[in-house]
């Protein structure tokens, strides 16, 4: 019975080395060397080694690669990656917690990766985060095999070599075995996420920083502050189907995009409000709240935006006031509204003066009654108008010197 230590093993190895033939040494040195070389590309990733061997350990690249295959990377520094080329990329400095993924998207400094097998992509990474480029790959059932049996024709040349006992070159030998196991289990690990640290997301930001109608320039204005994105294209439709014509402006991060309303619009949203009648109105001037939906694309440089908004304004009716003998009718309405103006004579007790107008969208009407009416007298002066469907009037004094 021999017992060693772990010095005396390797020394007793070595001595039993210099009895063999030079032949039995070159085969088993070149062996070695190849457990060793084997054991270097298993811990290629994480001693930062330009070309590396991984184990796949999970299901996302199912079916190009399966549990248990072996996947060859060479350092990207070496070799870039495009779209299409399957990546591993480790979110860790020691390259601990990688996966392996096909790029889809490639963008500035940032890479979006997908599982074959997954039904969607992952969150962009920095293009720093990939290290390894995949150029090759073997199926499990070749790779664990052959490893398999070129360790145990090293342990079976030792044993014939040394006499047939078990402690021949038992150093060489276990340190060979128990490298290997461990560069195997760091390599299946590295594909792994075994880390508990908070994961990187990166997502391109944009907010919304103002939406507003301008009634008097029939603008919808949308201001969108954009991070790391550029605006292309925006495309916009109003009431759910009517194209309408956008201008956009960028500057830096800011884009600020105009939707154009057409003034035939308006119409129609009085037209419809005045179908289905607005029930009860206050006493004059009444106002009614009016809303129409605005959906709109907008084509980034890195994907596409989709807006809904909801543009707001009021029907407003007529304000009627009057100085001295003129009588003033303000519209603020992007539509026109027909009135009829009458003048009553208080010493008459009749209408002197009765006349159809037309108020124009977001404009005042003016009338001079001196030109039409010369005795001077005090008069009262009637508006009727119809406003969204409601038959409504107002009346100022009027005096004519």
């Amino acid at each position: 019975m021999y017992i060693y230590s772990s010095n005396n093993l390797l020394e007793h190895g070595v001595e039993h080395m210099k009895d063999m033939s030079r032949g039995t040494r070159r085969r088993l040195m070149l062996a070695y060397v190849l457990l060793i070389v084997v054991a270097i590309l298993f811990l290629g990733k994480i001693i930062w080694f330009p070309i590396a061997f991984m184990v796949v350990a999970g299901r996302s690249m199912e079916p190009t690669y399966r549990v248990g295959d072996l996947v060859i990377g060479v350092a990207t520094y070496l070799r870039g990656f495009n779209v299409g080329d399957v990546v591993v990329c480790c979110r860790d400095f020691w390259r601990t917690a990688c996966v392996v993924h096909r790029a889809v998207n490639i963008s500035g400094n940032y890479v979006v990766t997908k599982g074959d097998a997954n039904p969607g992509p992952d969150s962009p990474v920095p293009v720093s985060s990939v290290y390894y480029v995949i150029v090759a790959h073997i199926p499990w059932f070749i790779w664990i095999p052959l490893l398999a049996i070129v360790i145990i024709l090293v342990g079976y040349l030792s044993y014939r070599e040394s006499g047939k006992r078990v402690h021949a070159f038992p150093g060489l030998v276990v340190v060979s075995l128990v490298a290997t196991y461990m560069a195997i289990n760091a390599g299946i690990l590295g594909f792994t996420y075994i880390d508990n640290s908070s994961p990187f997301y990166y997502t391109p930001r944009i907010d919304l920083v103002f939406a507003s109608l301008d009634i008097h320039k029939s603008i919808y204005r949308i201001v969108l502050n954009l991070s790391e994105l550029s605006l292309v294209d925006a495309s916009c439709v109003v009431g759910g189907s009517l194209g309408v014509n956008t201008t956009r402006l960028v500057n830096g991060s800011t884009a600020i995009i105009d939707v154009y309303i057409p003034r035939d619009f308006y119409q129609f949203l009085w037209n419809r409000t005045s179908a289905k009648g607005v029930g009860y109105l206050p006493s004059p001037p009444a106002s009614v709240m009016e809303s129409f939906s605005i959906d709109c694309i907008f084509r980034l440089d890195r994907g596409e935006l989709r807006g809904s908004y909801v543009a707001v304004f009021n029907w407003r009716e007529p304000i009627v006031k009057s100085f001295n003998d003129t009588l003033v009718i303000n519209n603020d309405n992007p539509v026109p509204i027909s009135v009829r103006v009458e003048l009553f004579s208080h010493t008459r007790q009749a209408v002197v003066f009765s006349r159809e107008y037309r108020v124009e969208p977001l404009s005042q009407l003016v009338i001079d009654f001196s030109r039409f009416v010369k005795e001077r007298d005090a008069y009262m002066a009637r508006v009727y108008y119809n406003f969204l469907g409601v038959v409504r009037g107002q009346g100022a004094e009027i005096r004519i010197p």
